[in-house]
């Protein structure tokens, strides 16, 4: 059993009483940045299928380690996205 990209969701719950948020996650890279920041997991679940992988994590950390914020786009000069053009091209024909 595997979940599509649509079932692998993150949510982040925190009350106005307490100082303290819940993340669960079934995203990967999302768990590996919890474990790297070194939140406190509190919560696993594994496939009972034949690997036995993590499905999903729940981690517990301060709030004041949540931040939200508006995305903001780059607004690059026609120049400075031509250099970035050029350097991406030479790196994929190195790879």
């Amino acid at each position: 059993m595997h979940l599509t990209k649509h079932e692998k969701e993150t949510i982040i719950t925190w009350n106005e009483e307490s100082d303290k948020a819940e993340i669960y996650t079934c995203s990967k890279p999302v768990m590996r940045r919890c474990e790297k920041l070194g939140f406190e997991q509190i919560d696993e679940q594994r496939f009972r299928k034949e690997d036995g992988g993590v499905v999903s994590k729940t981690f517990r950390c301060t709030r004041r380690d949540i931040l939200i914020r508006k995305f903001r786009p780059q607004k690059l000069s026609d120049v400075e996205r031509r250099k970035r053009s050029i350097r991406m091209l030479n790196l994929r024909a190195v790879s």
